[in-house]
């Protein structure tokens, strides 16, 4: 313990990422009107010139939207430079977890199985392009390099700053939970070893923390150093610290492992009770860290399972905001370390020969490919049938749940080509069409709710910026919105059905004449 990476590792590694890849560009490229298009399209906004937190508003980092822009015009602004990046994401985690379970000393037959298994829980319970799935990788990639602490590699604790500061880039809670997590690791760390006798000088663990503190600060200041100095350090700080804390927290709770009437379709294709209670296996982890110390036994083994005690709190800590089982598979890949480090320790507690042990390692291996074989095609056939209408849009080629979603594309388009701009708004939550028409938002908000999270004042800086565009036309999802919603009330004041007759549920409402 560590385990030694050889060549038959490096197969593995190339087999979980290239299997990995392959897979998740093979799903549908659909493109969801909420989460997915609305962050995409305002890395699109970004990469077009207008300013974060000014012109564009999120109250997440400005990690997600630089990086979406840079591929974007690397690669060309389409759902497939999206989905390439996410698969390749999905990819690099993959491989990630297999090496942490070897960092930690689990065996190669235990490793392969945790890192197939985040493929078929965890990406299967969230298949779009989304911010979380890069948190995702940079703490798996924080956990491996946390691992390597007891290798003695002197620059772990640099490294780990870095990935802690792009992860604080990227979503600001996870970032925050998780850097409290390895603070306190390193605390609980050195207590550990005095119980062993071997406690490191205070002196090392400060330098510890100083080249800890240097990477977050060399990725961080400079990220959020041009996001203020472009937009204003009260907007930032609106956005990223008063919005999440007040606005999005008093709006936004939900049991653990959740599975609400929005979530549940895609329940379907993961398994939500195996995501609720696999933590569990902490448990096992917990009895043995005790006993282990108790003993004063296997130091190394001790200050692993310490490890991954403690990130996976953090990990927890830094999604009970809204805990439902989409979002505890974002952190799951520590969960699915920590399940295969105890299952290689009960198979070696069991008294079993040689011989028969390699055949029935031989048996589980064959029996998790098949049956993870089988989840992940029954996963992608259900998605096709999901998404079985392929069109041609200014985004690339989506696939759309029916012909009605592509009609409202193609009628959209037609009536903006006769308009000097392509000012479209779409109400509460459409900014699939800002890409796939393309339109453009006039506003800075690209998922908009006048009754939930958004104050009075942006409702009011919604309905004046209409107001002032007077645009020749609006789409609105009536069966979501009630008439006393204010941003609601000024369409049907100065707005009219283009058609009485929906299109996918939504309405195309055209200014009135004189209006």
């Amino acid at each position: 313990m560590p385990s030694r990476i050889d060549r038959r590792d490096v197969l593995l590694i190339g087999l979980l990422f290239a299997g990995t890849v392959l897979y998740w560009v093979s799903l549908p490229h659909s493109l969801q009107p909420a989460d997915e298009s609305v962050h995409l399209y305002e890395a699109k906004r970004v990469l077009d010139g207008e300013v974060l937190y000014r012109d564009v508003f999120n109250f997440i980092p400005p990690g997600w939207f630089y990086l979406m822009a840079s591929l974007f015009w690397l690669f060309g602004t389409s759902i497939d430079t999206a989905r390439g990046a996410m698969a390749v994401i999905h990819g690099l985690t993959t491989v990630l977890i297999y090496l942490t379970c070897r960092r930690v000393g689990i065996r190669r037959g235990f490793a392969w199985p945790a890192a197939l298994a985040y493929v078929v829980i965890c990406q299967s319970a969230w298949p779009i392009v989304s911010q979380h799935w890069v948190s995702t990788l940079l703490c798996t990639a924080l956990l491996f390099a946390c691992a390597g602490r007891r290798e003695n590699r002197p620059r772990w604790a640099f490294w780990a700053g870095v990935i802690l500061g792009l992860l604080i880039g990227v979503q600001q809670q996870r970032g925050v939970f998780m850097g409290a997590g390895v603070v306190v690791w390193l605390l609980a760390d050195a207590l550990l070893r005095v119980r062993y006798r071997s406690a490191p000088p205070a002196r090392s663990l400060l330098k510890e923390g100083v080249r800890l503190a240097a990477g977050v600060g060399l990725v961080l200041v400079p990220l959020l150093g041009i996001a203020a100095a472009r937009a204003g350090v009260g907007a930032v700080w609106n956005a990223l610290v008063i919005f999440p804390l007040f606005n999005y927290r008093s709006e936004m709770h939900c049991p653990w492992g959740d599975v609400n009437f929005l979530t549940g379709w895609y329940a379907r294709f993961t398994f939500p009770l195996v995501l609720k209670y696999l933590p569990v296996v902490l448990l096992a982890t917990a009895v043995r860290l005790v006993l282990l110390g108790l003993r004063r036994r296997a130091p190394a083994r001790a200050q692993a399972l310490l490890l991954l005690l403690v990130f996976s709190a953090a990990s927890a800590l830094s999604i009970a905001y809204f805990p439902d089982f989409i979002k505890i598979s974002f952190i799951t890949s520590v969960f699915l370390v920590a399940a295969a480090e105890n299952l290689e320790c009960i198979a070696g507690a069991i008294p079993v020969p040689a011989q028969a042990r390699q055949v029935i390692g031989w048996l589980a291996a064959a029996a998790v490919l098949i049956g993870s074989g089988r989840h992940l095609y029954a996963n992608r056939l259900l998605l096709r049938q999901a998404y079985p209408v392929s069109h041609a849009t200014a985004f690339g080629r989506i696939d759309y749940g029916s012909e009605d979603e592509a009609r409202l594309r193609d009628t959209l388009d037609g009536l903006l080509a006769h308009e000097p701009t392509r000012g479209l708004y779409g109400y509460p939550i459409m900014a699939d069409l800002y890409l796939t028409v393309p339109a453009d938002n006039p506003t800075p908000y690209g998922f908009f709710l006048a009754f939930g999270y958004h104050s009075p004042e942006q409702v009011q800086q919604v309905i004046d910026i209409l107001a002032a565009r007077r645009l020749p036309y609006i789409v609105a999802l009536p069966a979501l919105l009630k008439p006393e919603d204010p941003v609601f009330r000024y369409i049907l004041q100065d707005y009219e059905p283009l058609s009485p007759t929906p299109l996918a549920g939504r309405i195309i409402y055209r200014r009135k004449s004189g209006g």
